[in-house]
C-alpha cells in the first residue's frame, strides 16, 4: 500500500494518478484494513495541510464503502471526512478576513455546511453499530463547528448588509437552541453517550462539550450549574488519572466558566492553578490561551497593569508554538484572526490606554513586528526563523533611514496608530490614534473600489489622489515636526488594508508628493535581511519574461526592450530567458546552477493574500507559485550562502478586490530570501515599464541606494529632466510612477 505513495521530508502530497491507483486496490473485494489505513492517510493529509489532496481522498474511499455497504468503516470516513471540510471552512474564513473577497466567504460557508451535513449522517443513521467513539463525537463536532459558525456569521452581521449572512445565521441560531439543552441534559445523566467512551476521552470531550455551552451563555441557572458540576466531576477524573494535561484543561475551563458568570475571583484562582499545571509540563499550547484568559481576568478588574504582563507572557508563549499556530488544519485551534490576532491587539491597546507620559512606544513596535511575523508565518504555513529588528539594524549600522514609520492597524478597537522612530532625533514619537471607522475606512474603501477595477481611468485614478491628500493629512501631517525638511529615507512598517497602498501617493494641498522629498520603501511583515549596499561593477543578473500572449494573458510587446535595457548596465545579456526559453524548468536550472545577485522577471503575475493564487507567469503554462520559490531558494540556500540582493517583478499586480494582496509581495520575497524586492501593484501600459527601468537601474549604476533609484526614476518620470525622446507626457501622472514599490532593505 504504502508502495503507491512517495512522500518528501517536509510535504505530504498526493498525485491525481497516485489516487486512483490508490482506489483501484481498494475496489477489490475484502480490503477494509486499506480502505482504514487510506481513511487514515486522510486524516494524516489533513494534519499536513493538505487540505484538498484529504478531501479528494476521503471522497474516493467513501464512495468505494458505501458502494460495498462497509458502514462501521463509512461513518468512520465521514467523521474523518466532516473534520476535513470542516478544516477548510476555517481556512477560508481565514482567508476572507485578509481577503474581503465575497467569493472566499461564500466557499468557508459551502465548506462549513458540507462538514456539519456529514457529521449530521452519523448521529442521525439508524445503525446500531457506530463506535461510541464515532457517534460521541459526531454530535460534539456538530454542535461546536455549530457555535463556531454562528458567532463568525453574528460577527459578519454586524458589518455586512447580506441575505445570506443573515438567513444562515437565522437557522444557526434555531439549531444551536434545539441541540444545547439536549447536550446539557446528557453531562448530568448516569448513563449518557459519554459513558460509552473511555476515562480519558470522556474527560476530554466532557470539557470540550462544556466550553462549548459556556460560550452558547443561556440565561439560566440550572443550566449553568449543570455545566459546572460536570467540569468539577470530569476535573477529580483527571487527578485521578494522573493527567496533568487534563486536569490543566479541566481547571482552565473552570476559570473559563467562572469568569462568565462574573465570580472574578474563582476565576482568577482555577486559571492560576491550571496555568502551575500547565507550564510544569510545558503544554504551551494551553499555556497561551490560559494567559490570555488570565489577561481577560485583569481586565475585568481594572488592573491593567497585570493585564498587560499577562498578554505578553502570551505572545511570548505563542513564540513557542508558531510553527503549529502558522497551521490552519490544527483541530485544537480557531482561525488566525479569531484566537491569535486579538491577543496582539489587546496588549497594543493596553499599552496605549496608559497615560502619555507611560507609554511605552517600543514595546508597542515589538509587539507589532511579533505580530506581523505570525500573519506571515500563518500566510505562508510554516515557521521563519526570527529576523532582527529595524531598530537594532537603524542603531547599528552606518547607512541609517531618517525614520522608521510604522501604521497599525487594530480593528477591534476602531483605531490606526502612527508611531515614528527618527534616527535623527533619535527618539520615538506617536500622535493621537485615528478613528478607523470615523476617518480611514471610507477613504481605504474609495482608494481599494478604483484598484478592484479591469480598467483604471484617469477619472477613477483622481478619486485615489482626492482620497491619498486626506491621507497625508491624515498620516504624515501629525508627523511632519518629527521628520527633516527634506531628503533622506523614510521606511514604512504598514499594516493590514494599507498595504496595498504606495505610500509614495500621499501628497499635501500644494500637490507635493511625499516622494518628491523622501525615498521610501516598505517593510511587509516586519521581515527584512541586514541591509548591505548593492556591490554594482554590472553585477550578474538573470533576466526573465513573457511578451506574448499566452494563458489568456495580454501580450506585452515592450518586454525585449525591457530587458535589453536591463542587460545594458548588468551582465545579462547571456542569461536572458525570453519566451519559449523561460520556462519553469529553465528558470529553475539557473537559479540553482548560478549566483545572481539580480533576478528581473518581467512578465505577468499576481499578489493575492490566498498563497495559492499568488504567482508569476512563465511560457509553458507551469507558473511559478509561492511554493515553488520556497522550494527551490530553500534547495539553492542549502548550496550557496549568496543572496539575492534585487529581485524585480514588474507587469504584476495585486488580486482585484483583496485588501491584503501586498501578502503576495512579502511572501515571494521572503521565500527568495530577497533582501529588496520592487514589483508593480497594478499591471501599467507596458510602453512605460522600460522607461521607468532604465532611470532606475541608471540610478544604481551611479552609486544610489534602491530606495535613492526608485525615488530617481519617479521623477524622471516626472520632469523628464534628460529630454528623453522615449518620454511621453502621460508619464507624469502618478497612476504611472506610483506602482511600483520597494519592499524590504532600502541601501
Amino acid at each position: 500500500m504504502l508502495g503507491v505513495f512517495d512522500f518528501d521530508n517536509d510535504k505530504c502530497e498526493i498525485s491525481d494518478i497516485q489516487l486512483e491507483e490508490a482506489f483501484l486496490l481498494v475496489k477489490k473485494p475484502g480490503n477494509i484494513r486499506l480502505i482504514s489505513g487510506l481513511r487514515s492517510l486522510g486524516d494524516n493529509l489533513r494534519l499536513f495541510n493538505e487540505l484538498e489532496n484529504s478531501e479528494k481522498l476521503l471522497k474516493g474511499i467513501l464512495k468505494i464503502a458505501s458502494s460495498n455497504n462497509l458502514y462501521e468503516i463509512e461513518n468512520a470516513i465521514k467523521l474523518s471526512l466532516g473534520n476535513t471540510e470542516r478544516a477548510l471552512y476555517r481556512s477560508n474564513q481565514d482567508l476572507y478576513e485578509r481577503s474581503g473577497l465575497d467569493k472566499d466567504k461564500m466557499k468557508a460557508l459551502k465548506k462549513a455546511k458540507k462538514s456539519l451535513y456529514y457529521y449530521d449522517q452519523i448521529f442521525t443513521t439508524k445503525s446500531k453499530n457506530i463506535p461510541a467513539e464515532i457517534f460521541v463525537q459526531a454530535k460534539l463536532n456538530h454542535f461546536s463547528l455549530l457555535l463556531e459558525l454562528k458567532e463568525w456569521l453574528q460577527k459578519l452581521s454586524e458589518s455586512e448588509n447580506d441575505s445570506v449572512v443573515s438567513d444562515e445565521l437565522d437557522k444557526a441560531n434555531k439549531e444551536v437552541k434545539l441541540i444545547a439543552p439536549q447536550l446539557v441534559e446528557e453531562l448530568v445523566k448516569e448513563e449518557s453517550f459519554f459513558s460509552r467512551l473511555t476515562p480519558i476521552q470522556e474527560v476530554y470531550t466532557v470539557i470540550d462539550l462544556s466550553r462549548k455551552l459556556i460560550e452558547f451563555q443561556p440565561r439560566s441557572s440550572e443550566f449553568n450549574s449543570n455545566i459546572k458540576e460536570a467540569l468539577i466531576e470530569v476535573k477529580f477524573k483527571a487527578r485521578q488519572l494522573k493527567n496533568q494535561r487534563a486536569e490543566s484543561y479541566a481547571q482552565g475551563n473552570l476559570g473559563y466558566y467562572y469568569k462568565i458568570t462574573d465570580e472574578t475571583y474563582k476565576s482568577q484562582e482555577y486559571t492560576e492553578r491550571a496555568l502551575r499545571i500547565a507550564q510544569s509540563i510545558q503544554a504551551w499550547d494551553i499555556v497561551y490561551q490560559l494567559q490570555q484568559q488570565l489577561g481577560r481576568i485583569y481586565e475585568a478588574k481594572r488592573d491593567n497593569k497585570k493585564a498587560i504582563i499577562a498578554y505578553d507572557a502570551a505572545i511570548k508563549t505563542i513564540d513557542l508554538v508558531r510553527e503549529n499556530l502558522a497551521s490552519n488544519s490544527s483541530e485544537s485551534l480557531l482561525s488566525f484572526s479569531n484566537r491569535i490576532e486579538p491577543v496582539y491587539d489587546k496588549l497594543i491597546n493596553l499599552y496605549l490606554q496608559q497615560p502619555k507620559e507611560n507609554i511605552n512606544l517600543k514595546k508597542i513596535i515589538d509587539v507589532n513586528k511579533r505580530f506581523q511575523l505570525s500573519e506571515l508565518e500563518n500566510y505562508l504555513n510554516c515557521d521563519l526563523p526570527s529576523s532582527e529588528t529595524l531598530e537594532n539594524i537603524v542603531k547599528r549600522d552606518n547607512i541609517k533611514p531618517i525614520a522608521v514609520i510604522y501604521m497599525m492597524v487594530l480593528e477591534k478597537q476602531d483605531e490606526l496608530v502612527v508611531v515614528v522612530n527618527s534616527s535623527e532625533q533619535e527618539k520615538i514619537y506617536s500622535p493621537k490614534p485615528i478613528s478607523l471607522k470615523k476617518d480611514m475606512n471610507g477613504i481605504i474603501s474609495s482608494i481599494q473600489a478604483v484598484f478592484e477595477s479591469n480598467e483604471i481611468t484617469k477619472s477613477d485614478f483622481n478619486i485615489v489622489l482626492e482620497n491619498t491628500q486626506k491621507m497625508y493629512q491624515l498620516l504624515i501631517n501629525p508627523i511632519k515636526k518629527y521628520l527633516p525638511k527634506k531628503n533622506g529615507t523614510l521606511v514604512f512598517v504598514v499594516d493590514s488594508q494599507l498595504q496595498n497602498i504606495p505610500m509614495a501617493l500621499l501628497h499635501d494641498e500644494n500637490n507635493c508628493y511625499l516622494m518628491q522629498d523622501y525615498n521610501i520603501t516598505v517593510a511587509l511583515g516586519s521581515q527584512i535581511k541586514k541591509p548591505k549596499p548593492l556591490n554594482w561593477n554590472r553585477s550578474k543578473a538573470l533576466l526573465a519574461g513573457v511578451s506574448e500572449k499566452i494563458q489568456n494573458f495580454d501580450e506585452l510587446p515592450n518586454v525585449p526592450k525591457e530587458l535589453n535595457i536591463v542587460a545594458e548596465r548588468t551582465d545579462g545579456d547571456d542569461k536572458k530567458l525570453l519566451n519559449e526559453t523561460f520556462t519553469k524548468k529553465n528558470f529553475e536550472t539557473q537559479v540553482r546552477n548560478n549566483a545572481y545577485p539580480i533576478i528581473h522577471l518581467a512578465t505577468h503575475g499576481t499578489f493575492s493574500s490566498n498563497p495559492k493564487e499568488t504567482f508569476i507567469l512563465t511560457y509553458d503554462s507551469k507558473n511559478l507559485k509561492l511554493e515553488d520559490f520556497e522550494n527551490l531558494f530553500k534547495s539553492r540556500s542549502q548550496n550557496r550562502s549568496d543572496t539575492i540582493e534585487l529581485l524585480v517583478l514588474s507587469a504584476c499586480q495585486t488580486a482585484q478586490g483583496d485588501k491584503k494582496a501586498s501578502l503576495g509581495i512579502a511572501g515571494i520575497a521572503v521565500q527568495a530570501g530577497a533582501r529588496s524586492t520592487l514589483a508593480s501593484l497594478w499591471n501599467i501600459d507596458d510602453s512605460f515599464v522600460p522607461f521607468f527601468m532604465k532611470y532606475f537601474y541608471q540610478a544604481l549604476e551611479d552609486g544610489n541606494t534602491k530606495a535613492e533609484a526608485l525615488r530617481y526614476a519617479q521623477i524622471a518620470c516626472l520632469t523628464n529632466p534628460n529630454k528623453d525622446p522615449a518620454y511621453k507626457n502621460k508619464y507624469k501622472e502618478p497612476y504611472y510612477w506610483s506602482a511600483f514599490i520597494l519592499v524590504g532593505s532600502w541601501v
